[in-house]
């Protein structure tokens, strides 16, 4: 099974994700900031993060930088943002989040590009 962190600090949207990620097999826990995310990365190793762009202690974009650079990560992270994929990308989106979404989010993509970490290697 696909292990996914999702990384929103509405806690809402966090729960609705993993909810529906679990109904489609997915394994999926929820962190509301960075810092936590981190520290989540570092004990469960997940295969795919989907990561907010506009978290309260650090952007999205940095949280991926710092996953990435800091810690390795090789996983697959999707970024989502309210934003559109221009204004998402002049903040450095593309060059931290493998894809991007933008919100509201189309449920089936976010599937398709999640079934797609499991042919990807795994993190770091």
């Amino acid at each position: 099974m696909i292990k996914v962190l999702v990384v929103d600090d509405n806690k809402e949207s966090a729960a609705l994700y993993c909810d529906v990620l679990e109904l489609e097999n997915f394994v999926a826990q929820a962190e509301l900031n960075g810092a936590a995310a981190i520290e989540r990365c570092r004990l469960w190793s997940p295969d795919a993060i989907v990561i907010d762009i506009e978290l309260p202690d650090m952007s999205g974009i940095e949280l991926a930088r710092q996953l990435k650079e800091q810690l390795g990560y090789g996983g697959t992270i999707v970024g989502t943002s309210g934003y559109d994929p221009e204004k998402a990308n002049s903040l450095g989106a593309d060059r931290y989040f493998d894809h991007f979404i933008q919100k509201p989010i189309d449920v089936d993509r976010l599937i398709e590009l999640l079934d797609g970490a499991a042919a990807a290697p795994g993190p770091a």
